[in-house]
């Protein structure tokens, strides 16, 4: 009993933050500022809040590296993809022929594929 009274009962969900931001800002611009400074959040990979806090206190945005978007990398498609393509692929090798299903299967894996390097091209370079 005496160690519950010692710990703080956790009630669970993100820690506070030591410094809360809750101070809004704003601020007057023509609609060509806006968006060129939208553009240029997008390009940092910024928020337009975080870009605009990151040139008023230090000048400067420090460029970030491009990640991939969560989805792409939440995306079990391809370990899926790759395990029946090699099934396919083995039976292919052997003596056996392949199936009418085995054959859409490998169709729709092909599709799939492309669509994944268009997500990927269209991520990369038509920001």
């Amino acid at each position: 009993m005496e160690q519950l009274e010692l710990h703080q009962k956790n009630k669970g969900g993100r820690p506070p933050k030591a410094s809360k931001r809750s101070i809004v800002l704003s601020l007057k611009c023509s609609r060509e500022e806006q968006q060129s400074i939208e553009r240029k959040a997008r390009s940092a990979s910024l928020t337009v809040s975080e870009y605009l806090r990151e040139m008023g206190l230090k000048g400067k945005i420090d460029v970030r590296q491009k990640m991939l978007p969560g989805d792409i990398l939440r995306m079990n498609l391809l370990s899926n993809m790759a395990s029946n393509l090699n099934q396919i692929a083995r039976k292919r090798n052997g003596i056996d022929d392949l199936t009418g299903l085995e054959r859409a299967m490998l169709t729709e894996s092909r599709n799939d594929i492309q669509s994944i390097k268009n997500q990927l091209n269209k991520w990369l370079y038509d920001r």
